[in-house]
């Protein structure tokens, strides 16, 4: 079995946040895009070489609203973090990765979200995203359910 890899010249490692956002099993809300941050890059550089605690195994949340900016971390970024395991990683296409996550009614009530981010096993973030200043005042009967897509 070989493995083929789709780089291209002068392009940069991409993502893409979906999410849906429901309220009593309504969906109220669609939503989507991010940035990968420059500790995410140098993670992906460490994995490639062989480094563990790279692997992308939890989304955060938290309520802090600033732009995201390439030299967020999870530290410096992130106000009142929650962080839940992912569900499941896929393989949509050639040169993509895909981690799926549930926020159940039951994670994180009460937290005002304000931002999003992929965040590697060793608590090192991969990606982060912000809700250019609207709010999900997270109860319990919220539900959100995301994937979160790393184009290569």
């Amino acid at each position: 079995m070989s493995m083929k890899f789709n780089f291209k010249e002068n392009e940069s490692v991409k993502g893409r946040l979906d999410l849906k956002i429901r309220r009593k099993g309504v969906l109220v809300e669609e939503w989507g895009e991010n940035l990968v941050v420059d500790a995410g890059r140098d993670g992906l550089a460490k994995l490639l070489g062989g480094q563990t605690g790279y692997s992308i195994t939890k989304i955060a949340l938290g309520s802090r609203g600033e732009d995201p900016a390439p030299g967020d971390t999870l530290v410096n970024a992130f106000t009142d973090v929650f962080k839940k395991a992912i569900s499941s990683v896929s393989y949509p296409a050639s040169g993509q990765v895909q981690f799926s996550f549930i926020i159940t009614e039951a994670d994180a009530n009460g937290l005002s979200i304000r931002q999003f981010g992929l965040v590697c096993s060793n608590d090192v973030l991969f990606a982060h995203r912000t809700r250019d200043g609207k709010t999900i005042d997270k109860d319990d009967d919220i539900s959100i359910e995301g994937t979160w897509t790393i184009y290569f």
